[in-house]
């Protein structure tokens, strides 16, 4: 009803679930918890799933939802059924199936604050007697929101086009076949970049409109040889059977997906050409599961099952240098092949007819093969080959194992409240670092025979054998990075009350985190490490009321307390914007965050709605609907610096709406953020200069539906 179109439009209805975009990874965070997006070769913590097939990149949703039945969030490690690198919690769309009857939809709407649209078709329906299919296919045009004042456009401008087609086959009464392609392409001009900080850039620029201003007029302009620019393209093809095989119930998963995006992104934030960069990746899997349901309704219920998953990653990352005397660039390139196999099982014993155990756990097995390489050429300036990094190329075979159980115990004290206790444990796998450019000079700096002798199988090593090309051994900690593990318990209550007119869920919940994979970025380097352990604990709300047959309410509550419990060697806290720490004993940017509190995490979100539906006429109904999202503030930098602070702040939406009684028609009026609240969805350092990119602000639709 609210136009949600992709991940960042859903947070603002779940607890404890934030989505922002950024010029590398995605920031997907459930309770406190994520990737770091300064790492390329990351995995997402928060594990993403279309249709069931697993994806380990952030982006694998960017492309926008299509014809979508639902979405599912699993907050709390989900080791044991979800999998992979679900040591956050997991997000699970599922795309509309092809129908028994003919049906279709058209639906469109246009965007008057920045000229936008989108627009969907679907057609469903029965092919022969044993076939149906689905087609769905989406445009749509977001239009820029923040003035350029340098060449006069409004940046980022982004189209995007998505296509799927979908078959189900019913080949026996026993034997069902589902084949899914879809296709979606993303185009986006320009960037929600602002220079917030002059800093270096700031003192070069000859730009008279130099006001540091964080709204959404870019005062101080970007300029470069090449406009900004993010595009990405995926495809995905799967195939899932179900069989049944007496009581039991076989299904088969095979999956292939590709991802690629390309982006460009002036660095220095002024017309000047001082800094530019860009980022690429070229990412495909494939993936074959296999689960085995028991019969239902039984004492001994339970599913066992397989899954193989097969990666390769290629990444690249340059910036190119022209505040120099003779410019010049640097380029890091990593590429993995992984290969996984895991296999699972749960087990629910129905003890009494209001008591359930439910036992699960999982094996996996991974093993990655990574070269990182990165390339300085330069001039023959001898200031510049100083101040270059070592040119390196290293290799590493990885294996990481683990095994992740958990065990639930459910109660229904009455028919309407059902009480719960859970511990779940979570792992993801250990890995390299894509876009480190330092790690050959961090190499040559260690300077300890005994660690060449353990990693590299000699005492020593010099400049052009590091970038002739070096293998290491596992665990360096040059190269590599560990695998993190996480232990939650939960305990809560889900409740009907009112004849089922009302719900309430309450969920208290304590994570700890061991070996925590961060990254950051300290203005000149990035910084991957392994906090050495974080704990969060807090309380979930949530609730419905259906007041009378035409007013519902709902609304949501979080409280996280979220911090890092042992983090030595973390990147310095920020005191003002001249970027002074906040210890003046920090010691070459680093310093002990033990007992600080978690970035992007505030520690209060609220979401209150109210949704009214009334048949006014014979023949029509009208619909409105008022919801309302608050976020405690929040800090999206790990330094924790003043100009990447979000201030707590509230978000309103409205839609009011006429249908017709049988549904064939709607016309409805969508307002987002009607406070146009302009937030950070990002924030970095370069050289001294500070950048914040910001969100969307107010937008207002008119949008139509028919239906046949």
């Amino acid at each position: 009803d609210l136009d949600i179109q992709d991940l960042t439009d859903l947070q603002a209805f779940i607890p404890s679930f934030t989505v922002q975009s950024t010029f590398g990874n995605w920031a997907v965070r459930i309770r406190g918890i994520g990737s770091g997006q300064t790492n390329l070769a990351f995995s997402s913590s928060v594990s993403i799933f279309n249709d069931d097939v697993y994806c380990g990149r952030s982006r694998c949703l960017e492309g926008g939802f299509l014809d979508v039945e639902r979405v599912e969030v699993a907050r709390g490690p989900q080791g044991a059924l979800f999998g992979r690198s679900t040591i956050a919690g997991a997000v699970s769309v599922v795309s509309a199936k092809p129908t028994e009857e003919f049906e279709g939809y058209v639906r469109g709407a246009y965007e008057f604050e920045n000229d936008g649209y989108n627009a969907t078709g679907v057609v469903s329906g029965p092919l022969t007697d044993t076939l149906r299919g689905r087609i769905a296919v989406k445009s749509e045009k977001i239009g820029g929101y923040i003035k350029n004042t340098f060449d006069g456009t409004d940046e980022p401008e982004i189209d995007k086009f998505a296509v799927r087609g979908s078959l189900a086959w019913d080949a026996t009464d026993d034997l069902l076949f589902n084949l899914k392609v879809e296709h979606a392409i993303k185009d986006e001009d320009g960037n929600p970049n602002q220079l917030a900080n002059p800093g270096l850039f700031g003192m070069l620029t000859a730009d008279p409109n130099a006001e540091f201003n964080v709204d959404d007029v870019r005062h101080v302009s970007t300029g470069t040889g090449i406009p900004g620019f993010d595009d990405m393209d995926t495809t995905m093809a799967v195939l899932t059977m179900d069989a049944a095989l007496g009581d039991h119930t076989l299904t088969a998963i095979a999956a292939h997906w590709e991802l690629d995006y390309e982006n460009y992104l002036d660095l220095d934030g002024v017309p000047e050409a001082f800094l530019a960069g860009g980022l690429s990746e070229d990412y495909d899997q494939q993936s074959l599961e296999m689960r085995l349901l028991s019969p239902q309704g039984q004492t001994l219920e339970y599913i066992a099952g397989a899954l193989y998953h097969q990666s390769d990653t290629r990444t690249r990352q340059y910036s190119l240098y022209g505040f120099v005397p003779v410019p010049y660039y640097q380029d890091r390139n990593y590429q993995s092949d992984s290969d996984m196999l895991s296999v699972f099982g749960q087990l629910t014993w129905n003890v009494t007819d209001d008591l359930r155990l439910i036992v699960d756990a999982r094996y996996t097995d991974e093993e990655q093969d990574g070269t990182a390489w990165g390339l300085f050429p330069l001039a023959s300036d001898p200031n510049q080959q100083s101040a270059s990094p070592a040119q390196y190329r290293m290799s590493e075979k990885r294996k990481d194992d683990s095994f992740d159980p958990s065990i639930r115990l459910q109660y229904d004290l009455t028919d309407n409240i059902m009480v719960y206790g859970a511990f779940a444990t979570g792992s993801k796998p250990g890995g390299m670092r894509a876009n480190d450019g330092s790690i050959g000079n961090q190499l040559l700096a260690v300077g300890d025979p005994s660690f060449y002798q353990t990693y590299l199988g000699q005492p020593s090593i010099t400049p052009a054998e590091v970038a002739a090309g070096v293998t290491l051994a596992q665990g360096n900690g040059i190269l590599d990075f560990e695998e993190e593990e996480a232990d939650s318990i939960e305990i809560g209550a889900k409740m009907m009350f009112a004849d089922g007119r009302a719900s309430l869920n309450v969920s208290l919940f304590s994570m700890d985190f061991d070996d925590l994979q961060t990254s950051s970025y300290d203005g000149t380097a990035f910084v991957i490490t392994n906090a050495a352990s974080a704990s969060i604990e807090g309380v979930e709300i949530e609730g419905n009321w259906q007041v009378f047959d035409a007013l519902q309410f709902s609304g949501s509550m979080s409280y996280l307390d979220a911090e890092y419990d042992n983090f030595v060697g973390a990147q310095c806290l920020v005191a003002d914007a001249a970027g002074n720490f906040q210890d003046p004993t920090c010691v070459d940017g680093f310093e002990d965050l033990s007992g600080t509190k978690l970035e992007r995490t505030p520690d209060y979100e609220i979401t209150l709605a109210a949704d009214y539906e009334k048949q006014i006429t014979n023949s029509m109904l009208f619909r409105g609907l008022v919801s309302m999202y608050y976020s405690d503030e929040l800090s999206i930098r790990q330094d924790f610096h003043p100009l990447g602070i979000q201030d707590s702040y509230t978000k309103w939406d409205v839609r009011a709406g006429l249908a017709s009684v049988d549904e064939t028609w709607e016309v409805a009026v969508i307002g987002r953020n009607l406070g146009d609240e302009k937030t950070i969805n990002h924030a970095y350092e370069i050289a001294g200069s500070n950048f914040v990119a910001l969100g969307n602000g107010r937008t207002v639709s008119l949008e139509g539906t028919w239906r046949f």
